[in-house]
């Protein structure tokens, strides 16, 4: 084997392992996006689910709120009915 055709088998190989690397380093950007891509997807899922179970636990709140609120209004209609003003009456 001539010393030319050593070199250009090296520079085969050298072309093939940068060709390899290459590929290697762009699987490998392409994978760390698509996570961070996910990762972001998923905290903005996270936040509307934590926005929501907010909203609903307000709403539950203020319904139970309202809920004895009228419980005490007929507890308070049947014990005590003549010390109910009438204009909280319905009718």
């Amino acid at each position: 084997m001539g010393n030319s055709h050593k070199w250009r088998l090296a520079r085969m190989f050298r072309d093939i392992l940068m060709i390899v690397g290459s590929v290697l380093i762009a699987l490998l950007v392409n994978d760390w996006n698509e996570r961070r891509k996910q990762s972001k997807v998923f905290e903005e899922a996270l936040t509307r689910v934590y926005t929501d179970v907010q909203k609903e636990r307000f709403q539950a709140l203020r319904d139970f709120e309202e809920s004895r609120l009228q419980w005490d209004l007929v507890h308070k209609m049947l014990e005590e009915p003549d010390t109910i003003p009438g204009d909280v009456l319905p009718f």
